[in-house]
């Protein structure tokens, strides 16, 4: 409600695939910001900061697109399904939209997927197709949000 009186349209989570999407770009890029990891392109805990910074501090780490702090920083929520488990995803690659993953209504026992590191994560969990979940309820320092709205 917050980003959609911001805005003056709807906002929602996006789904892992969109996220994913906006991460790698067309080029299929192994971070938002290139294929090499860079400690000083993101908020990642190669980059000593040890709390989440201001959005944009790292412009190194923007993608050619023009996005900020898809890497590192904080776990960004998206509204795709992981699953019950830890220890394997319900809902896993290949994506299928329709298996059940994208569904509005799922329980909270169904842990949701979050994507691009945080500032307390080495380079592998800031890698762009890294997937981290949690309970919907699940609250962290390092957790976070962006919102899809148009």
């Amino acid at each position: 409600a917050w980003g959609a009186a911001q805005r003056g349209g709807a906002c929602r989570l996006p789904t892992e695939a969109e996220w994913e999407h906006a991460a790698v770009g067309a080029a299929g890029r192994r971070f938002a910001y290139g294929d090499a990891f860079d400690p000083l392109a993101a908020n990642t805990h190669a980059a000593h900061v040890r709390q989440p910074s201001p959005v944009g501090a790292f412009p190194a780490g923007d993608t050619p697109e023009g996005l900020v702090d898809m890497t590192g920083n904080v776990y960004e929520w998206t509204a795709s399904a992981w699953g019950r488990h830890d220890e394997a995803a319900d809902f896993s690659y290949p994506y299928d939209p329709a298996d059940g993953r994208e569904a509005p209504d799922l329980p909270d026992d169904v842990r949701r997927v979050m994507r691009g590191g945080s500032w307390n994560d080495p380079a592998l969990q800031a890698h762009a197709v890294y997937r981290g979940f949690d309970h919907p309820g699940g609250r962290g320092p390092d957790y976070g949000m962006r919102l899809a709205c148009g």
